[in-house]
């Protein structure tokens, strides 16, 4: 069952459908509009919208450098089992 949550971002009421709590929602909300209030703030821009379209490139960056960051990592991890795998194998063959 889809919930239903009215949350405010920017100034503006919005009604948020599905599934996710309340709470995680009012969380995501509380995030946007802290994110809008930061770039409005920042600079000289003073429509919503204009900052509503900086605030998404300013979280789809923040998104691609955790995504790589998270990559790399996973490189180095794989990188070291692949060592571990290697090592235990020539222990197992002697």
């Amino acid at each position: 069952m889809a919930n239903q949550v009215n949350v405010k971002i920017f100034g503006q009421e919005f009604t948020i459908k599905g599934e996710d709590t309340p709470e995680y929602v009012e969380e995501l909300a509380e995030f946007v509009d802290k994110k809008m209030r930061e770039v409005a703030s920042a600079s000289s821009v003073i429509t919503s919208h204009k900052v509503a379209i900086l605030t998404a490139i300013n979280i789809a960056d923040e998104l691609f450098r955790l995504q790589k960051a998270m990559k790399e990592q996973e490189e180095k991890v794989r990188s070291k089992v692949d060592e571990w795998v290697d090592i235990l194998g020539k222990v197992q063959r002697k």
